[in-house]
């Protein structure tokens, strides 16, 4: 089922871009952010110390207000990243929520690399404060 609501999108340069999608990625420090209700593509990867973290989470935080008032049931948000800061992991608890209450289907699976112990207890600690549709996943 595709998304019938025609989303605009404000990106990190405040450009509009394709109806229904935001990808975000400012710099090095940025994770890249792609949710993009026509192709069901929903993720989050890199890494995530952004200088203005308020700033760069604030254009996602709208398009998913947007987003829930017609959104696709049972979607997935993938989050790959290689690594964070405490100001990033408190944005990325309020996106996950957010993202959660949209759809009851909605999940979010935190994949991390094999062997790396401080991302893999990073998304277990998420798993804890957020329930049992968040799911950890070595890659």
């Amino acid at each position: 089922m595709k998304n019938n609501l025609n989303i605009p999108i404000v990106s990190s340069y405040y450009s509009m871009r394709k109806p229904s999608s935001i990808d975000k990625a400012h710099g090095m420090e940025d994770p890249v952010v792609v949710l993009d209700a026509d192709n069901e593509i929903f993720s989050i990867t890199g890494h995530s110390q952004p200088v203005h973290t308020k700033e760069f989470f604030a254009d996602i935080f709208i398009w998913l207000e947007i987003y829930s008032l017609c959104p696709l049931q049972s979607q997935q948000l993938s989050v790959e990243l290689d690594g964070f800061n405490s100001a990033s992991s408190l944005y990325l608890l309020k996106l996950f929520e957010m993202w959660l209450s949209i759809d009851e289907g909605n999940t979010v699976v935190w994949k991390h690399p094999l062997g790396d112990e401080s991302i893999r207890n990073a998304g277990v600690e998420y798993h804890e404060m957020i329930g049992d549709r968040f799911f950890v996943e070595s890659k």
